[in-house]
């Protein structure tokens, strides 16, 4: 993973499920997330205002910049332990019921 920092902007060039955890990372630190549109990315800040998903990362880049850091916060802040504990316990009956 490449990085380009300046002092009020960090672009992280993400292009994997693996870099998700890094995009959601970003946005909690109230940063704009600049990606490619894949697999991670999109999972994570899909239509968002947290950040911009093109396939030319320059044009994203550019464009994140008027992304609001107050919003990446916000956003990030709805991600939780508690609420990744609430979705797996919400999915176990749909398991259970698999498997009878």
């Amino acid at each position: 993973m490449r990085i380009f920092t300046t002092a009020l902007f960090l672009c992280a060039l993400f292009s994997g499920r693996a870099y998700a955890q890094g995009a959601l990372a970003e946005a909690s630190s109230a940063r704009e997330v600049a990606a490619y549109p894949v697999t991670g990315p999109i999972d994570v800040i899909g239509a968002a205002p947290v950040g911009v998903l093109d396939d030319d990362l320059g044009k994203a880049a550019l464009a994140a910049l008027n992304v609001s850091r107050t919003q990446c916060r916000t956003y990030a802040e709805g991600f939780s332990w508690a609420r990744s504990t609430d979705a797996f316990l919400e999915h176990l009956p749909v398991i259970a019921r698999a498997n009878t």
